[in-house]
């Protein structure tokens, strides 16, 4: 149940994957009025007709408190009923819906606005925060709150204990983004560098999957499901095809070799996950035999080219870079 001090609010789920599934389901069963948006109408009308996903989280029963709606992009009258809008739309497929929606983000009446996709976009390198400003403009990116942190959707579901980072450039959206989400069983804990907060949260699913390669080889305790089937020699297209959730880290790894070779920082397991050609099944053992054989090295010297993305972010934003 909510907090009594949390009002009940109006939220339009935008994506129905596997996250953004569990995410709408907390908020309902938190009382709040929920709506899920998908683009497939076999999903709004079994879902609907069923309370469940017939894709994700198949075996779970959904908050009788979230609606389904779609297929077609939800319209300005819609958009402007909502109180807050999650986008849970993988990173590559942003940029095209929030292009869609920017004509309906105006007014001074704007939903909060909460993004929890974990990615880097391919061809531009551009974080979320980019992506908004490029898209719907400066006001719109620092007014923007993004939600991250060690989450898995069948946890979340079950009501395991959670915790998530919640970030803005505005703190008093960040605080507003907490005080909907934060439960017994789902912690927030606020925070003003969505910057940070992206990176971590995008490179985390690319070292995710090297975590995995290395128990899937034998190499003890780091398991994690994809890099695991990787490590045991499953080709990527077959693994992606039966993951059931959206793999970010492998569209993340291309963008984030792009952003290495920019700034000329050595990130040799980063770089290697994006190099090593899956398709052609090159053996992992090898990869990793390369990783292990460089000469030794500095544990960190960073290149005076770092930091000089987020400068420039910042500036695009209208904020000057403190250093």
């Amino acid at each position: 149940m909510p907090s009594p001090t949390t009002p009940k609010s109006k939220v339009l789920v935008l994506g129905a994957g596997n996250f953004g599934s569990c995410l709408a389901d907390h908020l309902g069963d938190s009382d709040h009025e929920v709506y899920i948006w998908s683009r497939h109408a076999s999903f709004v009308q079994h879902f609907n007709t069923h309370h469940r996903n017939p894709n994700y989280l198949k075996d779970h029963v959904f908050s009788s408190n979230i609606r389904a709606v779609g297929p077609d992009i939800p319209d300005t009258g819609r958009i402007q009923q909502m109180d807050v809008l999650l986008f849970a739309i993988p990173t590559q497929g942003l940029r095209e819906t929030l292009t869609k929606l920017r004509s309906s983000l105006v007014g001074e009446n704007l939903p909060l606005l909460i993004f929890v996709n974990k990615g880097i976009e391919t061809d531009t390198q551009a974080l979320t925060l980019e992506i908004i400003a490029d898209t719907c403009g400066g006001d719109i990116a620092r007014v923007a709150t993004f939600i991250s942190g060690p989450s898995f959707a069948t946890e979340i579901v079950r009501r395991q204990p959670t915790s998530v980072s919640v970030a803005s450039l505005t703190e008093s959206q960040a605080q507003k983004a907490s005080q909907i989400f934060h439960q017994p069983w789902f912690r927030c804990y606020t925070g003003g560098d969505p910057i940070g907060l992206e990176l971590a949260g995008a490179l985390k699913n690319v070292y995710a999957i090297a975590a995995g390669m290395a128990d899937g080889l034998g190499f003890e305790n780091n398991t994690r499901a994809m890099g695991y089937r990787l490590g045991k020699g499953e080709a990527l297209e077959d693994i992606i095809n039966t993951l059931g959730s959206v793999a970010e880290g492998v569209t993340t790894a291309k963008g984030v070799k792009k952003m290495i070779d920019e700034m000329d920082v050595s990130a040799p397991i980063a770089n290697g996950i994006e190099l090593w050609d899956w398709s052609a099944g090159k053996d992992v053992k090898t990869g990793v035999q390369e990783l292990m054989c460089r000469p030794p090295s500095r544990e960190l010297d960073l290149p005076r080219k770092t930091g000089e993305q987020a400068k420039r972010l910042l500036k695009k934003l209208g904020i000057e870079p403190i250093g």
